[in-house]
């Protein structure tokens, strides 16, 4: 096998489509950590959104690491409950995340959203806390997953 890299930010449309093409099978899809809004911005932009559920719908893995986890769940608004990632990723893009359309993930997790880095003895990891969230920021209607670092679903 082989591991390509493809960055959304840079490679889009149909030159995305077409570098997606060349490789033939894909077996997993590797969306790293970074800004959650930024890669929620550009999965959108690019045309790669639909491309990824495809792919995990043609049997693809997906694997997300802290923003690429967020990302695979129902909303990326789980990333509010930390405000750790900067909205407008330094300037560069002028999103309102508080429209539930537009802060949409690509919901990979059967309807959930993923909140992760809720690492256990942290106040991250406590369920008091992570209810406090959820009730602050509207995210009662569906469930939350909430995993530890090195945790998965």
């Amino acid at each position: 096998g082989r591991v390509e890299l493809i960055d959304v930010e840079q490679v889009r449309g149909e030159d995305l489509r077409r570098a997606i093409s060349e490789l033939g099978r894909v077996d997993a899809i590797w969306a790293e950590s970074g800004n959650t809004y930024a890669l929620r911005h550009h999965l959108r932009t690019s045309g790669a959104e639909e491309i990824v559920r495809s792919l995990v719908d043609s049997g693809s893995i997906y694997v997300g690491s802290s923003a690429g986890a967020i990302n695979a769940g129902r909303t990326i608004q789980t990333a509010f409950w930390k405000d750790w990632d900067d909205r407008t990723a330094e300037g560069t893009i002028d999103v309102d995340w508080n429209d539930p359309e537009l802060s949409h993930g690509l919901d990979l997790a059967g309807g959930r959203s993923i909140f992760p880095h809720a690492r256990r003895g942290t106040s991250y990891g406590d369920p008091e806390w992570q209810e406090a969230q959820a009730n602050k920021h509207g995210h009662v209607d569906h469930e939350v997953i909430r995993l530890d670092d090195g945790e998965g679903l």
